[in-house]
C-alpha cells in the first residue's frame, strides 16, 4: 500500500485514521530520508553532467529530458513510478477520437502519453515558463509525436491578456501564478515573470478544439482555470483529471472543497482516483476525476 493509499483511506475513514496514522508518519519519514539522499545525490551528479538527463519513463510510454534538479526526477529515482495510477485512468478513459488539453503540461508526461494514445484528435500542451517550455518540445521530438501536439506558451486563467508566473528555476513544476506556497520549495529561489493568459473557453475556440479530456494541474489555480472554462465543460463536456492541493488552493483564496462544489455544479460526477469512490469534499491533497453526468462513471 502506497502513501497515497494511505492518506486516502484516512481521509474517506476518519474512524481508522488514528489506526493509520503511524503507519503514515513512519512511511512519510521514509520517504522524506531516502528523498533527501536522491537529492544529495542527483545535486553531485548534476556537478558532471552536460545537459539534461534522458529518463525513460514507462507509464508514461516515452523518455524525456528532465532537469536534475527537479523533484519529479528524484521521485522517479526513490520510487520507480510517477504517477502510474492516473496515467492508467489517463489511458483508460480519453477518446482516442476527440482532442486533448494538458494544462500545466511541464516537461510533457501527459502530453507524450495522450499523443501516443489519439487517432483523430489533437493533444494540446499548456506550459508558460520558458525552460519547461524548452524541455517539452525536445521531448515531443524525442517521441515523435510533433505531428499530434500543438503548445500554447502561457497560463490558463479566468482572464485573457497578460499575467505574472513566479517560476522555480529547475523545478518548474511548481510554477505559480498565484501564491509560492508549496511545501517543496523550501528556501529555494523564485523570479517572476510575465507571460500571456487565456481562458480555456477562448483557447478551445481560437483552435477549433473538441476536448473529451482535460488533464489539469496549476499548482492552486485550479479555481481560475475552472472559471475560464464553463462553456468547455458545458458544451463540450470533457473528463476532467484535476489535481487538487487544499493547502495551495486556501493559499490562493480558494480550497479543494470549493474546487469539487464548482465541478459538481456544471452536472459533474467526481470521484477520488485512489478508491475511484464518489467525493464531496477533501481537506488534503489528492486528485479528482471527473465526469459528466451524463457518461458512465469508474465503478459503473
Amino acid at each position: 500500500m502506497t502513501p497515497t493509499d494511505l492518506r486516502s483511506l484516512a481521509r474517506r475513514y476518519p474512524p481508522v485514521r488514528a489506526v493509520l496514522y503511524p503507519l503514515i508518519l513512519l512511511r512519510r519519514w521514509r520517504r522524506k530520508n531516502l528523498s533527501s539522499a536522491a537529492k544529495n545525490t542527483l545535486r553531485d551528479l548534476g556537478g558532471f553532467l552536460v545537459g539534461d538527463p534522458v529518463i525513460r519513463v514507462p507509464e508514461f510510454q516515452g523518455i524525456f529530458a528532465v532537469s536534475v534538479q527537479s523533484h519529479l526526477l528524484s521521485r522517479l529515482v526513490v520510487e520507480k513510478r510517477y504517477e502510474d495510477r492516473e496515467a492508467g485512468l489517463c489511458l483508460r478513459y480519453l477518446n482516442p477520437e476527440r482532442d486533448v488539453i494538458d494544462v500545466g503540461a511541464n516537461v510533457g508526461f501527459y502530453t507524450v502519453l495522450c499523443a501516443k494514445n489519439t487517432t483523430r484528435g489533437r493533444v494540446l500542451a499548456v506550459e508558460p515558463t520558458p525552460e519547461a517550455l524548452g524541455r517539452l518540445r525536445r521531448n515531443i521530438r524525442l517521441n515523435r509525436v510533433a505531428d499530434q501536439v500543438e503548445i500554447y506558451a502561457g497560463v490558463i486563467s479566468d482572464r485573457e491578456g497578460e499575467a505574472e508566473i513566479r517560476i522555480l528555476k529547475g523545478r518548474e513544476e511548481y510554477s505559480s501564478i498565484g501564491a509560492m506556497a508549496h511545501p517543496s520549495i523550501g528556501g529555494g529561489d523564485w523570479v517572476t515573470e510575465k507571460v500571456a493568459s487565456t481562458t480555456l473557453d477562448a483557447l478551445v475556440e481560437r483552435r477549433s478544439l473538441d476536448p473529451g479530456f482535460i488533464k489539469l494541474d496549476v499548482e492552486g489555480a485550479e479555481h481560475l482555470a475552472l472559471a475560464g472554462a464553463k462553456r468547455v465543460l458545458e458544451a463540450n463536456r470533457p473528463i476532467l483529471l484535476s489535481e487538487v492541493d487544499d493547502f495551495l488552493l486556501r493559499k490562493n483564496g480558494s480550497s479543494a472543497a470549493e474546487i469539487i462544489r464548482l465541478i459538481a455544479g456544471y452536472e459533474y460526477n467526481v470521484f477520488d482516483t485512489v478508491s475511484l469512490a464518489p467525493v464531496s469534499e477533501m481537506d488534503t491533497m489528492g486528485n479528482l476525476l471527473c465526469f459528466p453526468k451524463e457518461l458512465p462513471g469508474p465503478a459503473d
